[in-house]
């Protein structure tokens, strides 16, 4: 065989193995969502699904900012997002690094003000132990009141109260369905140093991640959920609102008990207009 003929096939299959790997272009948002908890500014239903952790969840991006929604209608997994936490990974290098993120809820700061009121009779029911699902969301809501940020640009970092004003903005809420949502909006130039065009816009890669809780408020969770509401693949609407494809009754492969963190990961090219 041709020597040179052999040469330039390995100098072919060196140059392709050696670029960049492309990556889809995201959705780009046409109008800015405000970031209140309530998922009715999204394209609905959200894009994408995590059966095992029982979760639906969307990315988007404008020319200033990426957002992120995550909905369960899954009693032990909203339990979780609650106590556990969601974290979010920005990784500028398209790859999966967590040096970069927001860590929702935080607990090791006290706090000076709750996003939901109680009652009286809600907070004596609470006093006597008496924690029936109504009550068990209004405590988990007024404790999961502060995050925290990391690895950001421009002194975007530290640990902050929802409803405090910050260039990252996170919120959380049962909508009228009792379908948990987080939002989160994270500012491009806390992340990217470089004026976002058509040209130069990057491969990043979002990560969401369900993170680890012990055994026993695991446990807690699955006994204050009762029956699943397990999450199925593919389009449609949400059995209670329309917010995801598919959560509907029945076996939920990721319910009670799971104490593993589980990730999903998002590579993506910033949509740019």
């Amino acid at each position: 065989m041709n020597t040179k003929l052999i040469l330039s096939a390995f100098t072919f299959l060196f140059l392709v193995g050696c670029s960049p790997k492309q990556y889809p272009v995201g959705n780009f948002q046409g109008s800015p969502i405000l970031v209140d908890g309530n998922a009715i500014d999204w394209e609905l239903p959200l894009r994408f699904v995590s059966e095992k952790e029982g979760l639906r969840y969307s990315i988007t991006n404008d020319n200033e900012n990426i957002y992120i929604c995550v909905a369960s209608d899954f009693m032990p997994t909203q339990t979780r997002m609650l106590r556990a936490g969601i974290s979010i990974y920005v990784d500028i290098k398209g790859k999966e690094g967590k040096s970069v993120g927001v860590s929702f809820p935080f607990m090791g700061k006290k706090r000076n003000s709750a996003p939901v009121s109680m009652d009286k009779n809600q907070q004596s029911n609470l006093r006597k132990g008496n924690f029936n699902d109504e009550n068990i969301k209004k405590l988990a809501l007024m404790e999961a009141n502060m995050f925290k940020s990391f690895g950001f640009l421009n002194n975007a970092n530290g640990v902050f109260e929802l409803a405090e004003k910050n260039p990252i903005k996170i919120a959380v809420n049962y909508d009228i369905n009792d379908i948990l949502i987080f939002e989160a909006r994270i500012p491009i130039k806390t992340f990217y140093d470089k004026e976002l065009n058509t040209q130069n816009a990057p491969n990043i890669s979002v990560g969401v991640e369900l993170n680890s809780i012990l055994g026993g408020e695991a446990s807690r969770g699955g006994q204050m959920g009762g029956g699943g509401g397990g999450m199925r693949g593919g389009g449609g609407g949400m059995s209670r609102g329309g917010v995801g494809g598919g959560m509907r009754g029945g076996n939920f492969s990721g319910g009670p008990g799971i104490s593993e963190p589980m990730i999903n990961w998002y590579p993506f090219k910033l949509a740019v207009k």
